[in-house]
This record gives C-alpha cells, structure tokens and sequence, in this order.
C-alpha cells in the first residue's frame, strides 16, 4: 500500500497480451487516457482500449518503434518515431489511413519527441541532432524542420569507457523559447531555440555519466534523469549537484536504460525495474510507498496519467518474446482531474493533479 500519501494504493487493471511478440520500447496515454500507444521491437504500434484493455488498432511500421507522443489536444493524433529514421504524424491513428511521413531531412533512428501545444511546435531527438519542426498549413498535415539544434560541447575529460556519440535520449520543450535536451554522454542542456545558444548544462556526477532518459518535474523547474546502472537523480534546473537520489538494489547482471516518470503533481517518480519490482518513490523522501510486481520480469518502460478520478500507470516488458505483455494500473485520485494533457514516458511534462491534501513537497 502507499505509505505516505492519502490515496489507496495502484491496483492492476488491464493485462494486455497478444499486441507485441518482442521487447516493448515506449508507451504513451491519450490526453483523456482512453487510449494506451504502445511500440516495439517487433515494429509494431498497437492502441489499446484502456478501460476494456482490448486491441484497437495494430500498424506494422517495419522496423523497431522507440518513440510515441500523443499531441497535447487532440484526442486522436498520434507521433510515432522509429529506427528506420522516419517519423509519422497520423492526424487520426484509427481512421485506417498511413501516417503522413515528418519532414526532417535525415536518416536516423528517432530517439524521443515532444511537443508544445501553445507555441505548436515538435522536438525531435534523431540520430545526433535535435530538430525544431512546425506543422505546415497545408494538407496532408504534418511537421517539418525549421531549425537544428548545434551539437553540444564535450565533457572534460571523459573516462576511456564513456561512449562520446551525440544522442539525444529525451526532449523537453518548456516554451517557443526554450527547450531541455538530455544526451546520452553530453548531460543535460537547455537551448534557447532562437538564437541556438546553451543556457545552462548540467553533468551528471556518477563517473560515467551516461543518461538514458529524463523526465519533467511539474514545476517546470526541475528534472529527473535516469542514469544507466539503476540509478536516478533529481536536479534543479542549471544545479551541479542532484537534491534527490532513488536507488535499485544493485544489479550487476541488468544493466539496462530505464524510462522515467513523475506522478502526483510531482510527489512521486517511478521507473522501469531490472527485476520486475517496479518502484513508486516519494518525490522528497526517496521512500519506496509501493511496489508493482512483475514476476522477475525486465520492465524498461513505464507511462503515466492522471485523468477525471483516475491515475493510471502503464508498464511493458522486455525480453520476453511471444509472451511479452503490457500491464494497465490504476488508483482512485482524491480530486478529479478536469483537463490534462497526456504524461508520456519518456517525454513530456507530467500533468499537474491534485493528490491528497498535502501541498507538493519543496525540493
């Protein structure tokens, strides 16, 4: 049960069978969180009914899915980017027609995504750039580059093991101005998007520093980053030093990228689990308030969502062939949610709910 907030503990609502027969790469809830986008390995990106946990749609891509992002506002458009270096805008991922491609001029594999409803725009991680797209006024409708992020300066002095290539893990765009990249082996850097300049750039303190996912705090002022060794950290903006560590037991054997996320209106984070035993941590206590089993089995990404009266957590496993699954769960929230955009994993910003009568916990 959760330990220290007031809502009843996450229970399984949906175990979803049958969609993927290898790894599952990313996960993604709709806005409203009627619809749950899964990818993987397999190719294939498959929605899924929520509530009733049946298969809506399956599109076999061709080649390995690894990044999904539902737009903010609109219920049933759907990003999809893939190892073949394409990427796909579907305006309605069930009307039965192919997705219009994304037009940024390269070939590579498309590592995250995220978008900025106010400002319109898309941030696109592919290969070792970042693209800055905006959707074009006229039909079929899709985005395409209008910018490209510089490479990001090297660490000093990286140990001789560090893999040095430019990847960018996750994109956070914060406004039309601004926009949070975090590299695999170049840390976490924040550009302005006019004038193509770093900001400020933080350098995880682990030795080797490699960053395999991040996510947003709901305050938009801090960042919670994944670093491969089952560790996370949670940094304020433009902060050399974490102000919060969450920890696996140590797990030499599973050495795998986890993806991260934030529930709660920030009070908690969780994350994938070498060993099946996904965590829910308290955001400032980094105490453990729940445990979601998995029978041993490697889980790599996790989604979130809160909607109406339900938060909702999505898990998929890895390394399992055809008997790879999905797992829906779900709590009771205190107060409704009335709107809400979706809580992708790993890529946009958390959304804001109300949990409990507590105030979010300063950090």
């Amino acid at each position: 049960a959760l330990l220290s907030m007031s809502q009843p503990a996450y229970t399984k609502l949906q175990t979803l069978t049958g969609g993927h027969i290898d790894s599952v790469n990313c996960l993604a809830f709709s806005p409203t969180a009627e619809y749950l986008a899964s990818g993987g390995e397999d190719g294939r990106l498959v929605i899924w009914d929520v509530t009733k946990g049946t298969k809506l749609r399956v599109i076999d891509t061709g080649k390995a899915v690894l990044s999904l992002l539902w737009h903010p506002s609109r219920r049933r458009a759907l990003v999809c980017g893939g190892n073949s270096g394409q990427s796909f805008f579907f305006e309605d991922v069930f009307n039965r027609k192919p997705g219009t491609q994304i037009l940024l001029g390269v070939i590579a594999p498309v590592f995250c995504l995220d978008a900025d409803e106010a400002s319109k725009l898309l941030a696109v991680g592919i290969g070792a750039e970042v693209h800055i797209a905006k959707i074009l006024p006229t039909p079929p409708s899709t985005y395409a580059t209008f910018s490209i992020l510089p490479k990001p300066e090297d660490l000093p002095s990286p140990p001789d093991h560090v893999d040095t290539r430019v990847r960018p893990m996750s994109v956070h765009l914060l406004n039309e101005h601004r926009v949070v990249v975090s590299y695999l082996s170049h840390g976490v850097v924040c550009w302005d998007v006019e004038t193509l300049t770093s900001l400020w750039r933080i350098i995880p303190v682990h030795q080797h520093g490699h960053i395999v996912s991040s996510a947003f705090h709901p305050d938009s002022r801090s960042i919670l980053v994944s670093i491969l060794g089952n560790a996370m950290d949670l940094y304020r903006f433009a902060q050399p030093k974490p102000v919060q560590s969450y920890r696996y037991p140590a797990d030499s054997g599973r050495n795998f990228p986890m993806k991260v996320a934030f529930l709660h209106q920030g009070r908690a984070v969780t994350s994938g689990a070498p060993r099946g035993n996904v965590c829910i941590w308290a955001t400032d206590t980094a105490e453990v308030i729940q445990t979601l089993p998995h029978d041993n089995d490697l889980v790599q990404v996790v989604a979130t969502s809160q909607t109406g009266t339900f938060g909702y957590i999505g898990t998929g496993t890895a390394q399992k062939g055809d008997s790879t699954y999905i797992v829906i769960w779900r709590t009771v929230l205190s107060e409704p949610v009335l709107s809400l955009s979706t809580g992708n994993i790993p890529d946009s910003l958390s959304q804001l709910v109300t949990y409990g009568s507590r105030p979010c916990a300063p950090l």
